[in-house]
């Protein structure tokens, strides 16, 4: 990523971090009570067009910080969490979630995203870190033992291109876990890895689907990949998406098109580009240089950025959210 390109991203995302409307909320209504403004309801993550776009808009603001803590954007966004990420505010978006009614509120996408953005807080050099992290923590600790409880009851993972894709919340998950030395945690994680996905075999016909930003093929093998040994992950891999079943000409190796990109669903396909994009990278590395697999990859994936780094503006409905994915894709 270039400075002009980082640079537009972070001026981007300050701004819809802070802008309430258009505003997306899928939750659950009690009463005519509660029909209030976004940010009465969220004081902190109220932006971004829905809550989990906005808080792992502010997990790409600080890794944005962390890459550039001179930059000419960096006093913004340390205005912008110092101002968000009080006491508080904490307390207002822990009433929110309190409440009987909401305990499915952003479950699990927008609940591991929150833990991925306390992970980068635990891991991150910048002195202002631990005093964001010590105001956002007694929200983060009431998310997370939602997710403690809840994956157990989950018997089958979800396998899907969306939001609710238990490959992607164990990942993030596990970066929470491990960052925090939650030990039982981080054993319930990768257990659960490898009961839902030891003996997965992909099936190409999964994907692309029309509305996918996820890709369930692609997710499954990163999440192997982190919690097998090497050696474990290449045998497993070998069965998952043995060649030549899967060639380079498979569509799980093809950049996806995006149709209308100021349709919302639509543009979902941006982003399944980006996140291949980001899964190919990093499994590549996981292989030897040099060998046909790691070449294959790494091809692909360069082909999938290519596909979509340029249009993150195109559209309010991909800018809110498609630059996290860019930066996951090239944060490695």
């Amino acid at each position: 990523m270039d400075n002009l390109q980082f640079v537009h991203i972070v001026s981007a995302t300050l701004r819809h971090v802070r802008q309430e409307f258009p505003y997306s909320q899928n939750r659950v209504f009690e009463s005519a009570e509660d029909l209030q403004k976004p940010s009465s309801v969220h004081p902190i993550f109220y932006g971004s067009f829905d809550w989990h776009s906005c808080v792992h808009s502010h997990w790409l603001l600080l890794r944005a910080l962390e890459r550039a803590p001179q930059g000419p954007q960096a006093r913004q966004i340390e205005q912008h969490f110092n101002s968000h990420f009080t006491g508080p505010k904490v307390e207002a978006e822990l009433d929110f979630f309190r409440r009987p009614a909401q305990a499915g509120f952003e479950r699990p996408y927008g609940w591991v995203w929150l833990l991925k953005l306390a992970a980068q807080l635990k891991e991150s050099t910048l002195p202002q870190a631990p005093q964001w992290l010590a105001n956002l923590e007694p929200l983060v600790e009431l998310i997370a033992s939602r997710l403690k409880s809840y994956l157990p009851k989950l018997v089958y993972p979800i396998r899907s291109g969306q939001h609710n894709n238990t490959a992607f919340a164990l990942l993030l998950a596990l970066d929470y876990a491990q960052a925090f030395n939650h030990i039982e945690f981080d054993r319930l994680l990768q257990a659960l890895a490898l009961s839902y996905f030891q003996d997965a075999v992909a099936c190409p016909d999964l994907e692309p689907g029309g509305e996918d930003f996820l890709s369930a093929i692609w997710q499954q093998a990163l999440l192997m990949q982190r919690v097998l040994t090497p050696e474990e992950f290449r045998q497993w891999y070998s069965k998952y998406l043995p060649v030549p079943s899967f060639s380079a000409t498979s569509s799980l190796f093809i950049p996806v098109q995006v149709s209308d990109r100021t349709d919302g669903r639509l543009a979902h396909l941006d982003g399944l580009n980006l996140s291949r994009a980001w899964c190919m990278t990093r499994i590549a590395q996981g292989f030897a240089a040099g060998s046909d697999e790691r070449r294959r990859l790494t091809e692909s994936a360069a082909m999938h950025l290519q596909a979509s780094r340029d249009h993150l503006h195109d559209h309010y409905m991909g800018e809110h959210w498609l630059a996290t994915f860019l930066f996951l894709a090239l944060d490695t």
